[in-house]
């Protein structure tokens, strides 16, 4: 509202906001305002900003010039935004019981209300708390009322903020506000009752939120179970497979505790004493067992618990029982449960005789839980004695051993034997028993030898035998005995006198001698080898005289000469005692004298061992050799006498066997061999004789002269020495190594004319092409004198066959390259005696001194690869020569290799010369284009930019890799830097080129520095004067945030005076084009500007990279003119009644 009219009125709209820039709104009237209430929206509607608070100030000033007193509206908030609301609590289809309600509110607002429909609407007004920006925890409101239980409601909030906006409804439905807890009841179990199953079945009336099944035993320990998502539902429910673990015999209280979907939480009632048993019982029969005689129906049984119901059956499974099955019915105390010994019914079951029957017993315990149903299998009703028949010994009999023999007439449970003393030589013992145990105990025949460990009887003494039993059934054997049975267990003694065993005999008497006298005796003799004897086995039972006690002899026995016998003489006594058996073996009757051969050594023969091979026709007692010189090297101990022992006197042949007792020959005598003996018999051999014996045990040496150890030979020539005679011999290549030699090993033999003593020379074996060229072999001679004895030969090893030449080659340099060292790689296929590598000069510089050579030397001669081996210490090459390399040798045969060339190579140690001609030192740059130099062809090369200073670059250094046409000789230009890589703002970069020639020489760049690298436009800015404001100055405030190369300021009109030149450029020289804020820039020349003229104010500025930037003041007025004021009214020197001017 105004009181006057104003003129020059305007209104100022100053927008804040954090963390964003001002809005300034600035509105002017061109119109005088009239007095009295302005809308001013009727004037001017600013664009003003959502969310910024204002400051707005009015002034203006009257027809007189006076200013009105400004007006200032803080804190006026721009909100164009409804509230909203967000994150409502309870969400759709939620179940409550307290009128808990929370929500996000975007802003502040003057006014709200909670909704609620349902068959009626209820509104809340929100209280001044519940108005707030932000997030409302759930709690009850303030303004609160009753909503229906059971109801299901539509629940919606809004609200008006202090700007007037009215938020979206927010709406949650099927919101069921129920504050009834859930009424539950335990169907099954029931209290006090017994179950056999872990079961529990409820029923409820709505829906649950979550339930849990509680079991309290008696101590008071709590078991707790999660009722599963599935067993929430109205109706009945039932809860199985929760692993519930139950102790047998506890009792139980059950409840379950539950919360339906609007939390309320309810309880069902206590089913109490609940056992769980869902362990059936255990009714088991103790006795009898399985497959066992009975003659009573008597049981022991135990049943593990109470039990409702309970039978036990007899049924006959083998026999005629016409009754079966037999069925008893469990009563009175057994019910109970427990352990049952020895129970009988009172009427008890009539079982027959003979009949096999299986018992079952079976219960129910309380809980109704079945019992498994237990079986006794194959129990045989028997009430007849069993019975020991057809018994052995007889009665009077002698026995060398407790060995009995009966028959049972069924299996017995126990029995035993005793055996009673009754006379004869004394037993301390009145009685010995055994128990019978296995089948001895079994129906049929049985018997055997006693064990001496439970029935030791006395020789001489008598005993009665009784036998006892019971079978199965407990029925028991009736009174067996065998009387007066006499034990004798000592048997009789046989000894042979002659002949005397394992001995050489010709009395054809038998002498033995008999410890008592025998029933019977008998001799068996067998031949074991020699002559054939017709009438072998020789049988012979004695009797008469022949088998009193004492010494006798039997002379009527027919040997056969040169056989040899075994012999056994047994016999037996009274009680059946067998004499332990006489034998003898390798008895041999001989009356024949032996025969000696010698069968390795001949008259006037040469011999190299003492070792004899000789020929006995039998066993002799004892021989003799006698080795008497009779020429050649005396021997001091001729005549030496051997005699031969332990085997070397058996029978047969003995094949180079050296005797234990010598003989010690000397080497050169010449000897007279006589050898005779005697068989065991005494019988003597005829004397064998052997003369113009030579012994000779030095073996020959020979030495080989050629080839020698490790030489390359190409034919098969050889030398060698004998030191004697020579019998035979052969010249022996055996392939050791190389080349695959399939005829490996050679065997020449050596002519009968080069076995001789001495010296021979270039023999030549004539068996050239039948080596392998390339193979290593060994050389060696092997070869005998006349006695046997092997020669001494020292092999000749690693002999090279070689008659092809080396095959050489050279990789390292290649035809048409560059090197700036003698480095060479070549190879060769073998060791070589010589090899030259010669570089000689071909084009380029000039080289007085090529030919240069280099003569190979130790390991650069062996066979192989030779890599990268450096020469220039032994030849100096002249830089930018050109080259040709030969590479040839010789190998240790004295085979030529093929010369190998290389043509053409370069000899360059001078490092390429590189120049950067673009960009220059210490430039600006947005966009760098270079051009770089190079004297040569380069391998390859790269450009560095190589941060130096201003803002960081984490990636320097930046390597550029020149590409196949900069690595050429010459200038390239145009390399556009910015394409290649991503250079970082206002960094300043040293830049350089490193290459590396075709040689391999090195080359660096002069480095070009102080490169800034600049691609970001410069920010300048014309700070005053304002835009749309009057001005009677030229004077500018600029600002640049860095140095400019050029700037300018442009004046263009727009409207007001006419100006001509339309157009005005003033430009910014010396230290205004420096970076900085400049409130006050004076141009010279100044602009010509026209007074009462509008101008758009434009600043231009291009920064040392070239990176132009503008900034548009906009519209500014100029007027340098002063106002001119003319009074009109009142006039001077008048009157008036006026206070107007």
């Amino acid at each position: 509202e105004i009181n006057e009219d104003l003129y020059d009125f305007n209104i100022n709209w100053n927008g804040k906001s954090i963390g964003d820039s001002d809005d300034v709104v600035f509105y002017k009237s061109p119109n005088v305002l009239t007095s009295g209430e302005i809308n001013s929206d009727d004037l001017f509607i600013p664009e003003l900003i959502d969310g910024y608070s204002y400051a707005i100030t009015f002034e203006g000033q009257d027809r007189a010039g006076n200013f009105a007193t400004p007006i200032q509206l803080n804190d006026v908030r721009i909100d164009l935004t409804p509230p909203r609301f967000s994150s409502f609590y309870p969400s759709t289809g939620a179940f409550i019981n307290k009128l808990d309600f929370g929500w996000d509110l975007s802003e502040d607002i003057n006014s709200g209300s909670l909704t609620f429909i349902s068959k009626d609407t209820l509104v809340i007004e929100l209280s001044e708390g519940e108005k707030n920006f932000g997030k409302r925890e759930i709690e009850t409101l303030i303004n609160t009322s009753d909503l229906e239980d059971g109801f299901e409601y539509s629940i919606s909030i809004q609200g008006e903020d202090f700007a007037g906006n009215i938020s979206e409804v927010l709406t949650v439905d099927q919101i069921n506000y129920d504050i009834s807890p859930p009424n539950l009841a335990i169907v099954f179990p029931k209290s006090e009752s017994f179950v056999n199953n872990l079961d529990v079945i409820y029923v409820v009336n709505e829906p649950l939120l979550i339930a849990q099944l509680v079991l309290i035993d008696d101590k008071g320990e709590k078991m707790f179970y999660d009722v599963r998502m599935d067993e929430l539902n109205t109706g009945y429910n039932t809860l199985k497979d929760y692993g519930i673990n139950t102790k047998e015999g506890v009792p139980y209280d059950i409840i379950i505790d539950a919360t339906d979907r609007a939390n309320n939480d309810s309880s069902s009632d206590t089913v109490r004493n609940v056992m769980f048993d869902v362990t059936a019982p255990k009714l088991t029969i103790q006795s009898p067992s399985s497959n066992k005689s009975i003659n009573s129906s008597i049981l022991s049984f135990e049943i593990s618990e109470p039990i409702k119901i309970g039978t036990i059956v007899w049924q006959s499974v083998e026999g005629n029982d016409p009754n079966s099955p037999h069925k008893r019915s469990i009563l009175g105390e057994q019910l109970k449960g427990g352990e049952f010994q020895d129970f009988n019914f009172l009427s008890p079951p009539e079982l027959l005789n003979g009949v096999y029957y299986n018992i079952t017993i079976e219960g129910t315990d309380l809980a109704g839980n079945k019992s498994e149903d237990i079986m006794v299998q194959r129990l045989l009703y028997d009430t007849v004695p069993p019975q020991f028949v057809d018994l052995k010994p007889f009665e009077g009999d002698f026995i060398r051993e407790p060995e009995i023999s009966y028959t049972l007439t069924e299996d017995l449970a126990t029995g035993k034997i005793n055996f009673d003393y009754v006379g004869g030589a004394n037993d301390p013992k009145t009685t010995h028993s055994i128990t019978l145990a296995g089948s001895k105990k079994q129906n049929g025949v049985r018997g055997g030898k006693l064990p001496s460990s439970f029935i030791s009887l006395v020789n001489g003494a008598i005993y009665n035998i009784r036998f006892e039993g019971v079978d199965a059934a407990g029925n028991s054997v009736p009174e067996t005995i065998i009387n007066n049975i006499t034990f004798d267990n000592e048997p009789p003694l046989i000894t042979i006198v002659e002949p005397l065993n394992r001995s050489f005999f010709n009395n054809p008497i038998l002498s033995y001698t008999l410890s008592e006298d025998l029933v019977s005796v008998s001799i068996l003799i067998n031949r074991e080898s020699g002559n054939a004897d017709k009438n072998s086995p020789h049988k012979i039972s004695l009797n008469s005289d022949f088998l009193k006690l004492g010494d006798r002899n039997l002379n009527n026995i027919e040997w056969v000469d040169g056989t040899t016998y075994s012999l056994e003489m047994d016999g037996s006594d009274r009680a059946g005692n067998k004499a332990k058996i006489a034998k003898l073996v390798q008895i041999s009757y001989d009356i024949t004298p032996p025969l000696i051969t010698i069968d390795n050594i001949s008259n006037n023969n040469s011999i190299r061992t003492n070792k004899l091979s000789y020929t006995l026709s039998e066993k002799l007692a004892n021989t003799s050799i006698v080795f008497t010189q009779i020429g050649g090297v005396t021997d001091p101990s001729s005549p030496q006498i051997i005699e031969l022992v332990g085997n070397e006197l058996n029978e047969g042949s003995v094949n180079n066997v050296k005797l234990k007792n010598g003989p010690k020959m000397v080497n050169g005598s010449m000897y007279e061999i006589k050898m005779v003996g005697s068989d065991p018999a005494g019988n003597k051999s005829p004397e064998v004789i052997i003369t113009n014996i030579t012994f000779d045990n030095e073996p020959p040496k020979v030495s080989i002269t050629q080839p020698l150890d490790s030489e390359q030979i190409k034919n098969t020539v050889v030398s060698y020495i004998t030191t004697e005679d020579l019998a035979d011999g052969f010249v022996i290549y055996t392939q050791t190594s190389g080349t695959p030699d399939i005829n490996s090993p050679h065997r020449i033999p050596i002519n009968i004319s080069n076995l001789s003593n001495g010296v021979h020379s270039e023999i030549d074996l004539g068996f050239t092409s039948q080596l392998a060229d390339g193979g290593r072999y060994e050389v060696t001679i092997e070869a005998f004198d006349k006695a046997g004895n092997t020669a001494i030969v020292t092999p000749i090893n690693d002999v090279f066959f070689d008659i092809l030449p080396p095959n050489l080659t050279l990789s390292e340099p290649s035809n048409s390259g560059y090197i700036n060292s003698v480095k060479v790689s070549y190879s060769s296929s073998e060791e070589l005696k010589k090899g030259n590598i010669t570089f000689t000069r071909i084009n380029g510089n000039e080289d007085p001194n090529s030919p240069h050579i280099i003569n190979l030397s130790g390991k650069q001669l062996l066979m192989g690869d030779h890599y990268s081996e450096i020469f220039d210490e032994v030849i100096q090459l002249k830089d930018g020569s050109i080259y040709k390399i030969e590479f040839s040798g010789e190998d240790l045969a004295g085979n030529v290799a093929e010369k190998i060339l290389i043509n053409n190579v370069m000899y360059d140690t001078s490092k390429p010369l590189l120049t950067i001609t673009d960009p220059s030192n210490e430039g600006f740059y947005s966009n760098i284009i270079m051009a770089i130099e190079s004297n040569e062809l380069l391998l390859s090369g790269k450009i560095i930019f190589e941060q130096e200073g201003g803002a960081n670059d984490p990636l320097s250094p930046h390597n550029i890799d020149l590409s196949n046409n900069q690595l050429k000789p010459g200038k390239h230009s145009g390399i556009n830097i910015n394409s290649l890589i991503s250079l970082t703002a206002n960094t300043v970069y040293n830049i350089r080129i490193e290459a590396i020639d075709l040689a391999g020489n090195q080359g660096v760049s002069q480095s070009i520095n102080s490169i800034t690298f600049d691609n970001v436009p410069p920010k300048i800015a014309i700070v005053s004067p304002e835009p749309e404001s009057f001005i009677n100055s030229k004077t500018l405030g600029l600002k640049t945030n860095e140095v400019l190369s050029v700037a300018r300021v442009v004046w263009s009109w727009v409207d007001g005076t006419s100006d001509e030149a339309g157009i005005h450029e003033s430009k910014l020289v010396g230290e205004q084009l420096m970076d900085g804020i400049y409130p006050e820039v004076n141009f010279d020349p100044a602009p010509s500007l026209k007074s009462d003229a509008s101008y758009k104010v434009s600043f231009y500025g291009t920064d040392r990279a070239g990176n132009a930037s503008s900034f548009d003041l906009g519209v500014v007025y100029f007027d340098d003119t002063p106002p001119q004021i003319i009074g009109l009214f009142p006039l001077s020197n008048s009157f008036t009644n006026l206070n107007e001017v």
